[in-house]
């Protein structure tokens, strides 16, 4: 006598859902310890993503810092320490931004700007698009701001130099350090979600033994039992990658805003490129959470029942 084995019925997603949320709540310890290792991982990734962003969108702004630094040391090469010292200013036609920031900075430096030479006076600064119709009388040093104005005078040095090749390969070896360490750095924090999630899920398996035996004796297929931790792994992937990503962000453009002033950094910040690091970095989270799921479901839906029956976890 034949006999027929019926197709088992397949539980509806919802089902899935309602047992995935019913462990989280049970779990809540264990589940919150998973999502802060997915939100430090996001957010490690997130604020990589958004200095990236940050540094591009002032980079005019660094360049500008930088030419002044190095204007600045120029002229102290020649004049020693300008604290307490007095300079001749001489304006040759109409000043540009930069110069008018490197006069401020040379104010904040100590220094005294005055119109005519005396005996305080270390060195002549012409500023201006204009040149000089009369070179001034005397030894005294000539500081031009503009490379295009200095004058052959053996006295004459320009505080607007083009970079050296050496200084050029410098600059360019720090850049290719700076993103071989951010990829690595990147690299790092998502092996450490991935492996954070796996054990996490591992234990979860691991205490689950007599829920998962129950679960198939009472007719779930392997696949629910499978679709049961990927929802979770999803889940934790999607609250943790939320939070992480908006950590990331504030962590990036407060550094930043430390830096060069809160309303430069976020009046830089591209915030299409920044809506796609997020969402980025979002899906990378759910991913990430779900391949690190991959191994732990399907040992879990291999179980045989009665032995996951007799487990004493």
């Amino acid at each position: 006598m034949s006999r027929t084995i019926q197709e088992q019925i397949k539980l509806p997603l919802a089902i899935a859902l309602e047992v995935v949320l019913q462990g989280i709540r049970i779990r809540f310890g264990r589940s919150l310890v998973t999502i802060m290792g997915v939100v430090l991982g996001i957010a490690f990734l997130m604020s990589i993503l958004t200095s990236q962003a940050i540094k591009d969108g002032v980079q005019t702004e660094a360049a500008m810092r930088a030419e002044l630094k190095r204007m600045l040391s120029f002229l102290t090469a020649e004049t020693g320490a300008i604290r307490g010292k007095s300079l001749r200013l001489i304006a040759a036609g109409a000043t540009d931004v930069r110069e008018d920031r490197f006069l401020a900075v040379l104010r904040a430096e100590g220094a005294t700007l005055v119109d005519v030479a005396d005996e305080q006076t270390v060195a002549t600064l012409v500023v201006g698009d204009g040149r000089l119709t009369t070179v001034p009388a005397g030894q005294q040093l000539l500081c031009f701001t503009r490379r295009e104005q200095a004058t052959s005078e053996a006295r004459a040095i320009s505080l607007d130099r083009e970079l050296q090749p050496d200084e050029q390969e410098r600059l360019a070896r720090a850049a290719h350090r700076a993103r071989v360490r951010s990829i690595w750095i990147i690299v790092i924090s998502l092996l450490v979600t991935v492996i954070g999630i796996s054990n996490a899920m591992l234990m979860s398996v691991t205490e689950r033994f007599r829920e998962i035996g129950t679960m198939k004796c009472l007719g779930a297929l392997s696949a629910f039992i499978r679709q049961i931790f990927f929802i979770e792994s999803s889940l934790v992937g999607l609250v943790g990658s939320i939070v992480g990503s908006v950590l990331g962000t504030l962590v990036a453009i407060l550094i930043y805003a430390a830096t060069y002033g809160f309303g430069l950094v976020v009046g830089a910040l591209p915030v299409g490129g920044l809506v796609i690091y997020f969402a980025g970095s979002i899906l990378a989270g759910i991913v990430l959470s779900i391949v690190a799921a991959i191994y732990p479901a399907t040992f879990a839906s291999r179980m045989v029942p009665a032995h996951a029956l007799r487990s004493n976890v």
